[in-house]
């Protein structure tokens, strides 16, 4: 497990979710991958989405494709995402950092270490002040003596004006931070994802940590909880601990689209648990996924959280109430095979599931 992610912030949430999850609900269908990939092709295509949408767009095009056994093909298209990204950035960067080098006054030589200073912040991942700027660039430039340049000063009237003005334009530059922060979060999310059904999860393994890290940048809770999520089951020997920093964020959270998270992280914990032997901290798991998915989650959820309880009961011997469990399962969904398997199994004492 990468220590690094235990500086994540509680709530890293400083906004409502985007246009582009609302779209990304919209389109996915899990049960149909290939009508999924042809939605997102064309919605990674639609000029009437803006570039971040559209970016973010073709990394659930590359999910799509994965989720085929498309692994090659799903990661050169996040690629090419990445690829698009940084060719984007290089420009937003030089334009918020010469500006500020020529308001300092400084030499040239007093200017350089500050530049190569933010280059370094650049490649390290570690941000820069507010407006993109390397830090004591907006210091007041001194005359050869020493003493500000009273000259370049403005008035106060003056100063205020240009205070103003410089406000929308720092809001921009945050904002769109923000959004680039959060496509190299989705783009690291996709590749680990692909990566781990690809049969590689100690290559997943640090791309998704450096998911969880971009997302934190970016602000969204809810990139950070799926990053963590996949943590818990691709990080063999650490599963509790990323799910338990997970649980930390949806203590702090109320959006109900965020805390959905809850039955994820529960339920595969109980699996993990369960698996190792502990039957009955894994029921409590499932029965905590069961109150996340009641109150926040889908209906298939509450379906497969409720068998996953089921499940339990029969591991602990607790047949009876496994069976009425199932049974009420069955009525609900009659063509479950999971269910018909466990019904079969408890009532003839012939497993018929792989665990």
């Amino acid at each position: 497990m990468d220590a690094s992610t235990s500086a994540l912030p509680a709530d890293p949430s400083r906004h409502l979710q985007g246009e582009e999850q609302h779209v990304i609900d919209r389109l996915w269908d899990f049960s149909d991958p290939a009508k999924s990939e042809e939605r997102f092709r064309e919605a990674a295509d639609d000029d009437s989405y803006s570039v971040h949408v559209r970016q973010s767009m073709a990394t659930q095009l590359a999910r799509a494709i994965g989720i085929q056994g498309r692994f090659d093909e799903g990661l050169a298209v996040l690629d090419a995402v990445a690829a698009e990204l940084s060719a984007s950035e290089p420009a937003a960067d030089q334009a918020a950092v010469e500006p500020a080098v020529n308001e300092s006054g400084a030499d040239e030589a007093a200017a350089e270490p500050e530049a190569a200073e933010s280059g370094a912040d650049e490649a390290s991942g570690e941000p820069e002040d507010a407006a993109g700027r390397p830090e004591g660039a907006t210091d007041q430039p001194e005359d050869a003596a020493g003493r500000a340049d009273e000259a370049s000063e403005p008035a106060p009237s003056d100063a205020a004006a240009a205070g103003a003005s410089d406000q929308p334009d720092e809001a921009a530059r945050q904002a769109a931070a923000a959004e680039a922060a959060e496509v190299r979060a989705r783009v690291a999310l996709e590749r680990g994802r692909l990566l781990t059904s690809a049969g590689r999860p100690a290559e997943a393994v640090p791309v998704l940590t450096r998911a969880a890290r971009d997302a934190a940048h970016a602000g969204s809770a809810f990139l950070v909880l799926d990053a963590l999520h996949m943590l818990a089951l691709t990080d063999a020997g650490h599963e509790r601990e990323w799910a338990e920093q997970g649980f930390e964020l949806l203590a702090a959270d109320r959006d109900p689209r965020v805390l959905r998270w809850g039955v994820a992280l529960h339920n595969n914990l109980g699996w993990t648990l369960h698996d190792g032997g502990d039957a009955e901290a894994g029921l409590a798991e499932f029965q905590l996924a069961v109150e996340f998915a009641d109150r926040y989650g889908t209906t298939d959820q509450q379906h497969v959280t409720r068998w996953s309880v089921g499940r339990a009961l029969r591991t602990l011997g607790r047949t009876d109430e496994a069976l009425a469990l199932q049974r009420e399962l069955a009525r609900a969904k009659p063509d479950d095979p999971y269910v018909a398997g466990e019904i079969e199994a408890l009532t003839a004492g012939d497993p018929t599931i792989e665990e």
